[in-house]
């Protein structure tokens, strides 16, 4: 508990206090648990006191002296220290929240387990503080001088260090995502375990850093300092290093996927092995830095500088290489550069000399969908052929094959949803079981092609060349066929339950065993057409020319025969309940209904 005499000589004000107490550490100073709430205390000397769950909550404690004061559970709450030295302070699960401690000095003290929200340490002194396992997120460090401090485990995301001298502070395992150390200096700094993902860190200082155990995925390193920094391994995804310098950097095997490394040093770096697919390095300095074995697939290195840079044995399948500079003095033995955009005039030449790779457009694809759409985006070519490749079994999701020759390729399997067919020709292509529903099939060739088993589910097909293609067992219901050329089309067993077939050709097509219930097939010449064990149940048939159609076995029920042309139809077996009948018509000598 408080000493009284302490408390009595204290309520005179500071000037009483400190004349009273003389030098620090004079008279010792008990005033644990006392009520000092909204006191005017600025300038008091508490140097060591005992203020343990003393409640200070909205006191005037300006340029007091709280050095090696024992301040644990104290309510502090409110409190105006402005300028107030709290050097080695024990702050221990006190509440400082709402506090303002603008230009406090904070070295030393311990803040674990404190209640800090609302509080702004811009400008503070807090070297070597311990804020271990703290709380305090959202919150501005802001200029301060942060040299040594622990955060250990704290939550700093979406903290404010823009221009924080961090070097050698302590954040293992701390959660700064979404912190901005635009201009902070971290050089020495602990960030074993740290998560920094989604953390501005422009312009920030980080020269031979160790961070290959700290999460950095889509951070920001515009014009940062990185010189020397060790990142081999590190996942550093969508992460934009622009103009930065990572001049003999070590990042082997490092995840580079889409970045942004634009106007980047890699001067001497280590990228072995590292993952860099869409990578944009424009105009980035490359001088002598190793890509050996590494994925620059569809990267862009439009007029960087490569000058003894070595890419042997690295992917640059579709790499954009457009003014490349010092391209001669490069190492691309054994490199694969299928499908270079738009390279220097005799690059392909000299590459070939290093028995770099050149293959056609299959190795492009071979690299994946999103390889391929970049660079069909990128590379203008007149006509891309793809005739007779094996394709099988492949993921082409939403790839772009507009205009692109697939004639006699193999398709089977593949998962074609979203895919572009636009132009493209696909005579006599293989697409057993191929998943087409939802693929864009303006304007595509088709004649001939085989799609056995294939979805086609509520596909438009109006605008598709598809004479004598097979769509034997295929899923094609709610499908869009009216006013087509279907000569010839196989539609046995298929599946075109609600298609819509209203002005189409459908001479020599066969329906045999095919499901079309609820189609609409009104007014259409079928004359002679096998429709053998077809179900036709609630399909529209009126004003249809079914003369001589071999309907045997058909299921007919409820159908709308309206007006239908029935002369010499085979009806032998059919299932005609429920259906609507033209008022005259001649049937041949199998009567409805008689099963034999």
């Amino acid at each position: 508990m408080a000493d009284a005499e302490c408390l009595r000589v204290l309520r005179q004000g500071a000037q009483a206090w400190n004349a009273w107490r003389g030098p620090s550490g004079y008279v010792t100073v008990d005033l644990s648990q006392a009520n000092l709430d909204r006191v005017v205390l600025s300038g008091v000397n508490l140097e060591g006191a005992n203020l343990k769950g003393t409640r200070l909550s909205g006191a005037n404690l300006r340029g007091a002296i709280f050095k090696d004061a024992d301040l644990q559970e104290a309510n502090l709450s409110g409190a105006d220290l402005t300028d107030a030295i709290l050097t080695h302070a024990k702050l221990l699960y006190a509440d400082l929240r709402e506090a303002t401690i603008t230009g406090a000095k904070l070295d030393e003290a311990d803040f674990r387990e404190a209640r800090l929200g609302g509080v702004s340490f811009a400008g503070t002194d807090l070297r070597a503080a311990n804020l271990n396992g703290a709380l305090i997120s959202r919150m501005s460090f802001q200029g301060a001088d942060m040299r040594h401090a622990e955060f250990r485990r704290a939550a700093l995301f979406d903290s404010n260090l823009r221009g924080a001298d961090l070097r050698g502070a302590i954040f293992i395992g701390a959660n700064i995502q979404n912190g901005d150390f635009t201009g902070a200096n971290l050089e020495g700094a602990n960030l074993i375990d740290a998560d920094l993902s989604s953390a501005c860190l422009q312009q920030a200082i980080l020269n031979g850093m160790d961070l290959r155990k700290t999460r950095l995925e889509k951070a920001k390193f515009r014009e940062a300092e990185l010189r020397g920094v060790l990142l081999d391994g590190v996942l550093l995804s969508g992460c934009c290093f622009q103009q930065a310098d990572l001049s003999g950097a070590h990042m082997t095997g490092a995840d580079l996927t889409e970045s942004n490394m634009a106007r980047v040093s890699l001067a001497g770096a280590i990228l072995c092995d590292a993952k860099m697919p869409y990578a944009k390095l424009r105009e980035a300095i490359l001088t002598e830095a190793n890509f050996e074995g590494a994925n620059l697939a569809a990267a862009d290195l439009t007029r960087a500088n490569i000058e003894r840079a070595n890419f042997a044995q690295a992917n640059l399948v579709a790499a954009i290489l457009q003014e490349v500079r010092n391209w001669e003095t490069a190492v691309v033995r054994g490199a694969n550069l299928t499908g270079a955009v738009r390279p220097p005039h005799d690059l392909r030449r000299w590459a070939k000399e290093q028995s770099a790779v050149l293959a056609g457009p299959v190795a492009v694809l071979q690299q994946g969908v999103g390889v391929w759409n970049a660079w069909r985006r990128d590379n203008v070519v007149a006509a891309v052929s793809l005739h007779g490749a094996d394709l099988s079994w492949a993921d082409l999701l939403n790839a772009d094959f507009r205009g692109v020759d697939l004639s006699s390729s193999d398709l089977s399997g593949t998962n074609l949803h979203g895919v572009d067919f636009e132009e493209a020709n696909l005579q006599q292509a293989r697409l057993h079981d191929a998943k087409l529903s939802g693929a864009r099939l303006m304007n595509t060739d088709l004649r001939k092609a085989d799609l056995h088993k294939a979805d086609l589910r509520g596909t438009d097909l109006r605008t598709v060349r598809l004479q004598g293609a097979s769509f034997r067992q295929a899923l094609l219901a709610r499908s869009v066929l009216s006013g087509m050329d279907l000569t010839g089309v196989d539609f046995r067993g298929a599946d075109l339950g609600e298609a819509d077939l209203r002005g189409a050709n459908l001479a020599a097509a066969n329906f045999q065993g095919a499901s079309l219930h609820r189609a609409c097939l009104a007014e259409l010449d079928l004359h002679g057409l096998n429709f053998g064990g077809a179900d036709l149940t609630d399909a529209d048939l009126t004003q249809a020319n079914l003369q001589g159609a071999d309907l045997s076995d058909a299921v007919l029920t409820g159908a709308n025969l309206k007006g239908a042309n029935l002369d010499d139809a085979v009806l032998k077996g059919a299932e005609l309940e429920g259906a609507t009948l033209p008022v005259r018509y001649r049937l041949s000598r199998w009567i409805t209904g008689n099963r034999h």
